[in-house]
């Protein structure tokens, strides 16, 4: 914590650490992750204004006092312009009024976000105005962000000057504090759990489960199997491949926790995971275009022939089986591992992501269920589609007008899941 004293004080050099900044509209969901990775510390450590103040006056830093009538609180983030714009301005009114006190916190480290997040909530500011910068709490009320110009600046300090004495900001180690860590792991599940869905989803309209769908319906239609038939071989599939998808989720993710348990090893695998996503994205933005231009068969993530072939006569055995439902359930297992050379490219990103974040084994498992309930979704669909007489060529027709969409949708979402790994490493 760094408390603003006036010019004339003696200079004391600030300690300052470099940190990549995002796009805003990342900004939340990044600190949000944060302080999940980043063990309660006692205090905020000394840091200096960023590049874009640098020509301003140097700033001096003393011990804060435990308590002071005129305590002002700021939070900001390094690169930030408007935070350099908002401690101009408090520095120039700060010389107006040598009675404040101002502390600064940036707000991507796990104290300041805990402050912030209490803060927030004893002046019942929405979520959408908590954990950003910059950011300006007095006993007299808060300014954040847009709300932050020159003559509001003044005005709050003024009132805060005039206000009584009052406890209104928490302390270290206080009950507030643990409260406000709980509102933000309560948040950032909320993010996660969309996360998990929505990959969970796209996975399951990707061009290697849609086409595997799409010929499991089609040699249905070929052995003449009743509506009935249909609807029951077709549960027997989906059922058969979500419970392998669960299971080789469930085997994955223990074996990388503990091999996890591992500092070392537990560094490589966030950084093969985020090298993995970014190479993913960018192979999902580059067929994205190819599909754009109708050249679908040449795109990179898809299954190699060789396995696509014998999924197909997986597929074929168990529709020409005596016991067709049976079969449906086996041909759905041995679909699901032979097609888990493509879909597990976004699967495993998404184990390793939810990992990443240090979910309880409980909910990790929840997670786990959410995306492979998420991934049958489409194949469920298609199923009660052609039981109500939906055509292959219809479908087909379908999902070749969608393929680009679903592409550049599954790439969005890597760079998301990049950016929230970079943020929460490098702050470490």
């Amino acid at each position: 914590m760094i408390i603003l004293t006036g010019p004339d004080d003696t200079d004391v050099q600030d300690t300052e650490f470099l940190m990549t900044t995002v796009p805003n509209f990342l900004r939340r969901a990044l600190v949000l992750l944060a302080t999940l990775a980043i063990p309660l510390t006692t205090g905020a450590e000394p840091v200096a204004s960023d590049s874009a103040s640098s020509a301003q006056a140097p700033i001096s830093v003393v011990d804060a006092p435990a308590t002071d009538a005129v305590r002002v609180i700021y939070f900001y983030q390094v690169g930030c312009g408007e935070c350099a714009q908002a401690q101009s301005w408090l520095e120039e009114l700060h010389a107006a009024m040598p009675e404040l006190v101002i502390e600064k916190h940036d707000i991507h480290s796990p104290e300041a976000m805990r402050l912030n997040e209490a803060l927030a909530a004893r002046f019942d500011l929405p979520e959408s105005q908590r954990l950003l910068a910059p950011a300006v709490f007095t006993r007299a009320g808060a300014l954040v962000r847009g709300d932050i110009t020159f003559g509001s600046l003044a005005d709050l300090l003024d009132n805060a000057l005039a206000a009584p004495p009052a406890d209104w900001a928490p302390s270290p180690g206080t009950a507030d504090l643990d409260q406000s860590a709980e509102s933000i792991r309560q948040r950032f599940e909320g993010m996660t759990v969309w996360i998990v869905f929505v990959a969970g989803l796209l996975d399951g309209v990707n061009p290697c489960a849609f086409a595997t769908i799409l010929f499991f319906l089609s040699y249905l239609h070929v052995t003449r199997r009743s509506p009935a038939q249909m609807l029951q071989v077709g549960a027997a599939f989906a059922l058969a491949i979500f419970l392998t998808y669960l299971a080789l989720g469930v085997g994955f993710a223990q074996a990388i926790s503990r091999a996890g348990a591992i500092r070392l090893v537990a560094e490589i695998f966030n950084w093969v995971l985020a090298v993995a996503a970014l190479v993913l994205a960018v192979l999902s933005i580059r067929d994205g275009v190819l599909c754009l231009r109708g050249r679908l068969n040449e795109t990179a993530l898809k299954l190699p022939m060789f396995l696509r072939k014998r999924i197909n006569a997986a597929i074929r055995h168990g529709a020409r089986h005596r016991r067709v439902v049976l079969a449906a359930f086996g041909a759905g297992v041995i679909v699901s591992v032979l097609e888990l050379a493509c879909t597990g490219q976004v699967y495993a990103p998404v184990i390793l992501y939810v990992l990443h974040t240090g979910a309880e084994k409980s909910a990790a498992f929840g997670y786990l269920v959410l995306y492979n309930l998420a991934f049958t979704v489409p194949l469920l669909v298609v199923i009660v589609l052609a039981f109500f007489g939906l055509s292959n060529e219809r479908l087909t027709g379908f999902f070749q007008r969608n393929a680009a969409l679903v592409k550049f949708a599954t790439g969005g979402l890597f760079l998301l899941i990049l950016a929230l790994l970079l943020s929460t490493m490098i702050v470490l």
